[in-house]
């Protein structure tokens, strides 16, 4: 008789395991095993990709949960309404700390739930894809904020050609992964640190009235044009001095 060594593992270690594979998966899975038949309704890790508009499915999934046990990490495919109802009516209402969310060109992302996102007092880590194999294209976010701190904010973007960057608040490292990038803007942001792609990088305008934040280690080598004004309201210390040669380089 061969022994069942996964199934002695403690619930924890296997929600681990699970975690890699979407939720239509992990569901499947564990009907295989009278040991395994409700481990799915305790899983932290909620990985919802691919199932287009809201399904019935999906549903089901999010009501016969345990909802004594918050969710800590949710992936979502953004086609149609489905990952804005998860978000506005379920994630935050169980902490969740990390999401990540795969957005599509024909959705419209203004109809997002960003308040729900960003009134969230758990988020983390946030990591926004927007996926477009089509052509490049330009971003704009405004006047966006947390009421607490978010120690990292993703924003992962194959074709993104140009970045606008206005008013920003309570962030403190953003990680911009964007290989076509070649202008970037930014404007009263509370930035302490920018992680942003050297290579293409052709112009870069910034302006603030706090001390300037912190660029990528990396020299921007393809950067022809650059615009920085401080408007400090407390004038320019030896460390803010420092800080802006260090961006200039």
């Amino acid at each position: 008789m061969v022994e069942d060594r996964l199934s002695s593992l403690p619930d924890e270690l296997i929600h681990k395991i699970l975690a890699s594979f979407d939720i239509k998966f992990v569901v499947q899975t564990c009907l295989l095993s009278s040991r395994w038949e409700f481990l799915w309704t305790s899983m932290p890790y909620l990985n919802f990709s691919n199932f287009g508009p809201l399904p019935k499915f999906v549903t089901n999934v999010l009501s016969h949960r345990n909802h004594q046990v918050e969710v800590s990490s949710v992936e979502l495919d953004f086609h149609g309404a489905a990952s804005q109802v998860f978000v506005k009516y379920y994630a935050f209402s169980h902490n969740v700390q990390q999401l990540t969310v795969t957005s599509w060109p024909k959705n419209d992302l203004a109809n997002y739930p960003s308040t729900t996102l960003f009134s969230s007092k758990s988020l983390k880590h946030f990591t926004l894809t927007i996926n477009d194999c089509m052509s490049a294209w330009n971003l704009t976010l405004r006047c966006f904020s947390v009421k607490v701190v978010v120690e990292v904010f993703d924003i992962i973007t194959p074709q993104l050609s140009n970045l606008t960057l206005i008013s920003s608040f309570h962030l403190n490292v953003i990680n911009l992964i964007a290989p076509q990038l070649e202008n970037l803007t930014i404007v009263n942001c509370s930035i302490k640190y920018l992680n942003a792609p050297p290579a293409g990088i052709s112009s870069l305008s910034y302006r603030d009235y706090r001390p300037p934040m912190q660029l990528s280690k990396d020299p921007f080598h393809s950067l022809n044009k650059e615009n920085i004004c401080l408007y400090l309201l407390h004038g320019l210390t030896y460390e803010d001095a420092c800080k802006t040669i260090n961006m200039l380089q």
